[in-house]
């Protein structure tokens, strides 16, 4: 049985951060609702994966990083941000796994 580290092994997973990375900065652009809503439901799952490895490697300013951007892009209860600030909500996201896809990709 393969352990959660394996995950991460898989190329496709870390290519996955890349798109979403990318996703998140098309919401920078005019988009419709359900396209909104697809990035924060795919963005929610992939930080809380990553939240979940940060927090079994004992990382704590990275598990908490990760679940505070999933906690934000949680579509159950969603938080009225306005448009300025989820812009920088996505910014950040991107930049949080553009930096997680090069450290990846690095080893």
């Amino acid at each position: 049985m393969k352990s959660w580290r394996g995950v991460w092994n898989v190329k496709p997973m870390k290519h996955l951060q890349l798109i979403v990375a990318l996703a998140l900065l098309g919401c920078l652009l005019p988009m419709p609702y359900g396209y909104y809503m697809v990035v924060r439901v795919v963005a929610m799952i992939l930080f809380g994966i990553m939240s979940f490895g940060y927090f079994h490697r004992q990382n704590t300013n990275w598990y908490i990083a990760c679940a505070v951007m999933a906690f934000l892009f949680q579509p159950f209860l969603p938080i009225p941000l306005g448009r300025a600030v989820w812009m920088v909500v996505d910014v950040v996201g991107a930049g949080i796994l553009g930096y997680h896809y090069y450290v990846k990709m690095a080893k």
